[in-house]
């Protein structure tokens, strides 16, 4: 896959789908990679008539890794004590800066997660590029953010950071397992998806640094309530990482937004579910304007 850089940092991406049609930008969460966006979803976005793009964000993947920053203080992040390495507004920059390298005006903008945030924060920042705004299985951020279970929050922040092959795996299984939901849980699905992002690339220390991304963030509830693209706003009602109640604070805010709850589903986007998500941004996107 090639490779840009923009914003003074290295991004892998990968565009799928025809030069020219409308650009639809697709933003991971943390420590993901571009290839966490399954490949069905995104072919089915190409199908629809957009251009995809799907890329690694600093500090994962096979983009940057700023091993000169070393590890955060996650609890300082969160106390606003000390600043992180990077805040979440450097990864909307860095995604804008990867639009105007790879020359997209504008996009339809999908993000999930961590991804989720940048989004918004990208909406906020340049409304003129942003045509849609996907926000799934996000929060507003600061004061607004209701904080997930303590122990899926240890778990995500506890990988090894110099195990073996195998050692990466397993942790990552474990994650997957304590953020998917009541409805039943794929262990072979994930095991085999684990290997091919352990295989590819694994940098849990740069996931730490995004995470204090994430702890450090303000709260952007009253800069959402500006937005005037069309919205959509996807979250699972059983998402033990951030709550449910944070995509609704989220609809809540950006005015006109639809809500498409995911019934009975963690903080993961299981295949049945996936349809359901693509089918509405598709929809989205052919929305009548701003």
């Amino acid at each position: 896959m090639p490779q840009a850089v923009a914003n003074g940092i290295r991004i892998e991406y990968e565009r799928i789908g025809r030069r020219g049609h409308p650009a639809v930008v697709l933003i991971m969460g943390l420590g993901a990679q571009l290839i966490s966006w399954d490949d069905a979803f995104c072919d089915q976005l190409a199908q629809a008539g957009l251009e995809v793009i799907r890329f690694d964000n600093r500090d994962s993947g096979l983009s940057s890794h700023l091993d000169e920053l070393g590890a955060p203080d996650l609890l300082s992040a969160l106390a606003g004590t000390v600043p992180p390495p990077y805040g979440l507004e450097t990864l909307a920059e860095d995604t804008a800066a990867l639009m105007s390298r790879l020359g997209i005006s504008d996009a339809h903008l999908v993000g999930i997660s961590m991804g989720g945030m940048v989004a918004q924060l990208l909406a906020i920042r340049y409304p003129a590029r942003t045509l849609t705004l996907a926000s799934l299985m996000a929060d507003a951020g600061g004061a607004s953010r209701i904080m997930g279970e303590p122990e899926v929050l240890a778990e995500l922040m506890s990988s090894p950071l110099d195990g073996s092959f195998q050692d990466s795996v397993e942790a990552m299984v474990r994650l997957r397992r304590s953020l998917s939901g009541p409805g039943g849980f794929d262990e072979v699905a994930a095991r085999e998806r684990a290997s091919r992002l352990v295989q590819r690339a694994y940098y849990p220390l740069g996931a730490l640094r995004q995470g204090a991304a994430v702890l450090a963030a303000g709260d952007r509830t009253a800069a959402l309530r500006k937005l005037r693209m069309p919205a959509l706003v996807v979250h699972g009602t059983h998402d033990p990482l951030i709550p449910f109640e944070n995509g609704l604070r989220v609809h809540r805010a950006v005015p006109g937004s639809r809500m498409l709850p995911l019934d009975g589903i963690g903080h993961d986007l299981p295949p049945a579910e996936a349809q359901r998500v693509v089918d509405a941004i598709i929809t989205l996107t052919q929305s009548p304007g701003r």
